[in-house]
């Protein structure tokens, strides 16, 4: 009768089971390889043809200049040989600058960028991961793992916003660096590394953290009237404090870039290895650009648009006056925010462009600021809360007053311009600690730079900071090909001595590893390192504010006290914690 009850006969089969969780499981497989595939199709990033990079380096010797001459040696080198890869590009040393000749189509230019430099663009470059990480938030474990997946999936769109020509060239670029040693970037971080003074965020160990800024810049401009007639002088120092070694790297391969590329017009840059675009620049018209990173609450990691340093390059390439400077600014598409100083030096006039991607704001004439930060400071970005949070914890107020106070006296030289670079004292005189971010003068800077943008000169410091010498260029030669008339090169300050400004840097550098050591929970490491910043500079403020919280950490509240009021004492140049300081003060022991 049992065999007659409907499924009564059925056994239970363990095989059939298994073979179920083993289909699911297959397809669950194909799903996640086919979802992974898709994934890796929509974050790629076409990359170009790279132009030829097989030719060899060759050495030539540098000419000399007539035993008359009083003149320092020219840009082919201070008793140095110059590099050369094929009949157009050259590298030559100029005390400790590089100073590099290209030539040709944007193949060219790469490969031959890349052969000449080879490993000299890693380091540079792999600084900017930190702040491009840093955008993507990785709480535990799993937010470790899957940090790669959301960070390629943030920037996928980074290529999208650089011109074609300028990523023929990338490509190429790595291709030339690639050999003979093997040590380029891959060309997708290389690409993304481009966006990072965008969209980055300062690395967490890093001097920038606290102000929330991955550069410091800052811009003077002067009208000089003298015997030789009116004329445009500018001087410009750029910082990366946020990056994730300081700049350290940057800054200890300053580059000084001609290029005469073909079908736009000749230019000239100021950077480092692995730059690119342009943020110190100008071209054979006189048109002189500056920018200077800023942040704005409009800004977004993910859309298809130029970063503000290609943008700077596009502007170089393509504009013989200001006016058409002003209208590539007005017509881009920027990634980030950016206050672009624009000279014509051939008109004698120049402009402010507060650019962020939704906003524009275009000042000339007598509206236009004779000195400008990375801090807008038009009415149209006023109600902005990432520009008026930056303007309020950072020192670039302190610094633009005294410098506006020092353009005040009459301009008659470049050396006058340079008195003002070499600055060290505060709107109201008082002399402030070397590395005080609140002074012109920048141990950190990556470069500091003078442009005479009327008669075509340039200057380019050669040391640390601005009190080293000057090394000066005909930008008239360089770019146009006429006769040599490279200027003398400007003296450094008297009694300068470069060593406290390397003490600096020094510095700097333990208080990185010990905000690492402390984010850690090494407590012990990271107050070793606080008190060994301040045995390289005693009275650099960031390390007497580091060195207090750490004693205060590990409950030594006298000590504590003692470095907070030491802080206070050289001058604050942290605006955002002086409140806070005050108050631990005078609060009961």
């Amino acid at each position: 009768m049992t065999d007659l009850v409907i499924g009564g006969g059925r056994r239970f089969q363990p095989q059939r089971g298994v073979r179920n969780i083993a289909i699911a499981l297959a397809l669950l497989a194909i799903g996640a390889l086919v979802a992974y595939i898709v994934f890796l199709r929509l974050v790629a990033y076409a990359e170009p043809v790279a132009g030829p990079a097989v030719g060899a380096l060759t050495l030539r010797a540098t000419a000399s200049r007539p035993a008359a001459s009083a003149e320092p040696a020219r840009a082919g080198g201070d008793d140095t040989g110059t590099l050369a890869y094929g009949d157009s590009a050259t590298l030559a040393y100029r005390g400790q600058l590089l100073v590099l000749h290209l030539a040709g189509s944007p193949q060219v230019l790469g490969a031959a960028r890349g052969r000449l430099l080879g490993r000299q663009l890693a380091a540079p470059s792999e600084a900017w991961r930190a702040p491009l990480e840093a955008t993507v938030a990785a709480p535990g474990l799993l937010g470790q793992v899957g940090r790669d997946v959301r960070l390629r999936w943030q920037y996928r769109f980074a290529d999208d916003g650089i011109p074609g020509h300028q990523l023929a060239e990338i490509a190429s670029l790595l291709a030339g660096a690639q050999q003979p040693e093997g040590m380029a970037p891959s060309y997708e971080w290389f690409v993304r590394s481009q966006v990072a003074l965008d969209v980055g965020q300062p690395a967490p160990w890093s001097s920038g953290h606290a102000a929330r800024a991955l550069g410091r810049t800052l811009s003077a401009i002067a009208p000089v009237r003298d015997a030789g007639g009116d004329r445009l002088l500018v001087g410009h120092s750029l910082a990366l404090p946020g990056v994730a070694d300081g700049g350290d790297a940057a800054a200890a391969a300053p580059v000084v870039t001609f290029v005469r590329a073909d079908e736009v017009i000749p230019f000239a840059t100021v950077g480092w290895p692995s730059a690119i675009g342009a943020l110190t620049g100008i071209n054979a018209e006189g048109i002189a650009v500056l920018v200077h990173p800023a942040r704005t609450a409009d800004v977004t990691p993910a859309r298809a648009a130029q970063p503000s340093a290609l943008l700077g390059r596009d502007i170089l390439e393509n504009a013989r006056t200001l006016a058409d400077a002003l209208k590539i600014i007005e017509h881009a598409t920027p990634l980030g925010a950016a206050s672009f100083v624009i000279v014509d030096g051939g008109a004698r006039r120049f402009a402010v462009v507060e650019r962020s991607p939704s906003r524009t704001v275009v000042r000339q004439g007598a509206d236009a600021p004779n000195v400008v930060t990375g801090v807008f400071r038009s009415e149209q970005f006023a109600d902005d809360p990432e520009n008026d949070r930056a303007a309020r914890i950072q020192a670039t107020s302190q610094r633009a007053k005294r410098a506006r106070a020092l353009l005040r006296r009459r301009m008659v030289e470049p050396e006058d311009m340079l008195r003002v670079l070499r600055d060290r004292r505060a709107p109201d005189g008082g002399l402030l600690p070397l590395g005080h971010r609140g002074a012109l003068i920048d141990p950190s800077a990556l470069h500091t730079v003078l442009i005479d943008a009327s008669t075509m000169r340039l200057w380019v410091a050669d040391g640390p900071d601005a009190g080293a010498r000057f090394r000066g260029f005909d930008l008239r030669h360089e770019l146009s090909g006429a006769p040599d008339a490279t200027p003398p090169d400007l003296p450094a300050a008297p009694e300068y001595d470069p060593s406290p400004s390397a003490r600096v840097r020094a510095a700097r550098g333990y208080l990185r590893r010990g905000r690492r050591a402390a984010a850690r929970g090494h407590s012990a490491s990271a107050r070793e390192l606080s008190l060994r910043a301040l045995a390289s500079a005693p009275s650099l403020p960031e390390a007497l504010l580091f060195a207090g919280e750490r004693a205060r950490a590990d409950g030594d509240e006298a000590a504590a006290r003692e470095l907070f009021q030491r802080c206070l004492d050289v001058g604050l140049d942290d605006p955002g914690v002086e409140d806070e300081l005050r108050a631990i003060l005078q609060s009961p022991r």
